[in-house]
């Protein structure tokens, strides 16, 4: 039972990344060329003290990335 406790987590952890690196790519995808996404999400951004936000999305540091699409969203200046 232990192992099952393990093993679950580790699959949920892998699903989620990709679950929140989906949706900020459809997001981003309603705001920019889709060309430029990969470009985005590769370069350090000084909103970001530098850093990359496919980075960020691995690290789990998902909360200024949300904040930064609802202001692109919503016509909010950054």
């Amino acid at each position: 039972m232990v192992l099952v406790l393990i093993v679950i987590p580790k699959i949920y952890l892998t699903m989620s990344r990709q679950s929140d690196e989906l949706n900020i790519i459809e997001r981003l995808a309603q705001l920019v060329k889709t060309e430029f996404i990969d470009v985005w999400l590769n370069t350090p951004n000084s909103k970001f003290n530098n850093q990359k936000p496919i980075d960020m999305i691995h690290k789990r540091d998902l909360k200024p990335l949300y904040e930064m699409l609802y202001r692109l969203e919503s016509g909010t200046p950054t």
